[in-house]
């Protein structure tokens, strides 16, 4: 925004301005896009908050006493992609907003039994009541997010296996998937005449040239992302812009079930409960060979190991931990080398090609947890309307928060839960 935005009511007797980060820069304010600067009297909290909103996606924010910094983050994208301006706080509740799609988010918020913060949230036009929940006593300092990027490869390969057991629970779901609806996309099968490119191809095959066009046509940009329901709205953004790896993920998955192939997204995210960083793969499953095979749209990537077998996210995971100390000294003659496609590298530029080493190094910080969608339909990045999201967590991995959510999301209508059952998790399709 170029201009003062201002929010004027009769709020607490105060109005409220939003400022644009350009005229804080004047100013000399230095903030980031999520930390902001103190605005009326000092708020009284420390520790980290979040609420589920109705669309599936997460809020939280930190308070932090001392400094008198709030933050806010989202990890539905994995990346702090709310973006909060200043705030007011009167002595009992405080007023901020997010910009959050092209739309102010306003919360009023107050301190009540538990510690829980209560109050209001209006988001276009329309007004509802919130609580966001306490899951830790302190602040998220910057140190605690950055933690999963400061670690080696190899202290993130110990974290994997001091990380490494599951056990089943009594979450009971199923996975469904729109699959050959191609009369729906029939304009944009057409614009990208994706019928000739699938002509006579196996599955496999198939998959593999459908992540050949997107990769084609679309290269990975790590901060474009574009929110549309149309996978041709979303393309058509990417030819121009890049796709971040969700985006890529998205359409390759879409694209891949108007073909018939039961294919899903998956995100992978590191073990800090904040993040700066994670990313986001395709996992589909071949009728022929009976196996899931992991498809890494942002590095044109498949992966299968000298006897020839696919490796999908769970086994990509327990060869990380398996061979992940030996990564330094192993070469293309090592039993256990991985062998990639030949046109794998990294889409965003031409010049890298695909490197096992940096790879494995890269995963072996995302694959801490794992997210994917119940229900794989053909919404585009508004995937998390209609469904439940299943996050697979290690058994022992038990940070402030986990089991409190737990406790009140079993119910599948709350759209997250939690689960450690991993052979539920990555069940084969019937």
């Amino acid at each position: 925004m170029a201009v003062i935005i201002a929010i004027v009511g009769v709020l607490f007797g105060t109005i409220i301005y939003i400022r644009s980060d350009r005229e804080k820069r004047k100013d000399g304010i230095q903030t980031s896009t999520n930390e902001i600067q103190l605005k009326g009297e000092a708020f009284p909290w420390n520790g980290c908050y979040r609420i589920i909103r109705a669309d599936n996606s997460d809020l939280q924010l930190s308070f932090e006493k001392d400094t008198q910094t709030v933050k806010a983050s989202s990890m539905s994208g994995g990346y702090a992609n709310d973006i909060l301006y200043d705030w007011i706080y009167d002595g009992e509740k405080i007023t901020f907003a997010i910009l959050r799609n092209a739309y102010n988010e306003i919360y009023v918020l107050e301190e009540v039994e538990e510690g829980n913060l209560s109050g209001t949230c209006q988001y276009m036009s329309r007004e509802t009541a919130v609580i966001l929940e306490k899951y830790r006593d302190t602040a998220n300092t910057k140190e605690q997010s950055n933690q999963d990027m400061k670690r080696s490869g190899k202290e993130q390969v110990d974290l994997l296996n001091a990380y490494s057991e599951y056990k089943t629970d009594e979450l009971v779901y199923d996975y469904t998937y729109d699959l050959n609806q191609k009369e729906l996309y029939r304009d944009f099968i057409n614009t990208y005449e994706l019928d000739r490119i699938a002509e006579g191809k196996s599955d496999i095959e198939l998959m593999m040239a459908l992540m050949n066009w997107l990769c084609d046509i679309c290269k990975h940009g790590s901060t474009a992302y574009y929110e549309s329901s149309s996978i041709d709205e979303i393309v058509t953004y990417g030819k121009e812009n890049g796709l971040n790896c969700r985006c890529l993920s998205l359409v390759l998955s879409e694209v891949m079930r108007m073909y018939g192939i039961k294919a899903k997204v998956i995100w992978c995210y590191p073990k800090d409960d904040y993040f700066d960083d994670c990313h986001v793969v395709v996992q589909a499953y071949s009728e022929k060979t009976k196996q899931w095979i992991m498809f890494d749209p942002t590095y044109r990537l498949t992966l299968q190991t000298k006897t020839g077998e696919y490796m999908d996210i769970q086994g990509l995971r327990e060869w990380i931990r398996t061979y992940g100390y030996d990564l330094e000294g192993m070469t293309p003659e090592s039993s256990y080398y991985l062998v990639s496609n030949e046109d794998a590298g990294y889409t965003g530029n031409a010049e890298y090609g695909f490197n096992l080493k940096d790879y494995a190094n890269y995963m072996a910080k995302n694959l801490f947890r794992l997210k994917c969608l119940s229900k794989n339909t053909i919404l585009g990045t508004k995937c998390f309307q209609n469904t439940y999201t299943i996050e697979l967590i290690p058994t022992n991995y038990n940070i402030a928060g986990i089991e409190l959510f737990k406790a009140n999301e079993i119910d599948l209508s709350g759209k997250y839960v939690y689960s450690t059952d991993v052979d539920k998790f990555f069940k084969l399709p019937e």
